[in-house]
């Protein structure tokens, strides 16, 4: 019975040993605090911002026609002006061009995505090379995202293991 006591204590230790020695270094950075500090972000911002007010004026031109359509049909309808047959035709009109209206405002979000991710994407890529760099020149085996406009993916955080300087510094700001 001894015996077996002093295996487990020896097993503990060896345990022990062998957890401390694999410790892995463990970092953070707030990402969204860095993108929102590098000028190549606030110039994409505009651009993708220009953007956006371009498609929305373009839906709003045509929204604000449809509505003068809609609008023109109730009164000539509501005036007795137009027969059966004409406000089936009108009414089969109408929703075929809220249909399509629908489908432009589909269609416009997604370009205005794909905007976003085309002026994004070379930002986001320099700012993981410079994460990259971070890490494996201060031996990190993770470095994670502490932001909270993405949500954060840590609840807890060992106060001095903070990059975001050190990702800073790497792209110069």
């Amino acid at each position: 019975m001894k015996r077996l006591g002093i295996i487990a204590v020896v097993l503990c230790a060896v345990f022990a040993f062998s957890n401390t020695s694999y410790a892995q270094k463990i970092g953070y950075t707030n990402s969204a605090e860095i993108l929102q500090a590098m000028p190549e972000f606030k110039s994409a911002q505009t651009t993708v911002d220009t953007y956006s007010k371009q498609l929305a004026s373009k839906f709003e031109k045509r929204a604000t026609d449809f509505q003068a359509k809609v609008q023109k049909f109730q009164n000539d309808a509501n005036a007795g002006l137009l027969t059966p047959n004409q406000i089936r035709e009108q009414e089969a009109t109408l929703g075929a061009e809220q249909q399509e209206l629908a489908q432009m405002e589909q269609n416009l979000a997604l370009q205005l995505k794909q905007k976003e991710q085309e002026v994004l994407a070379p930002i986001l890529n320099k700012l993981q090379e410079a994460i990259d760099k971070v890490g494996q020149e201060s031996g990190y085996d993770y470095i994670l995202n502490a932001d909270s406009y993405s949500g954060g993916i840590i609840l807890y955080k060992k106060p001095g293991d903070d990059v975001t300087a050190k990702v800073k510094a790497k792209l110069g700001m």
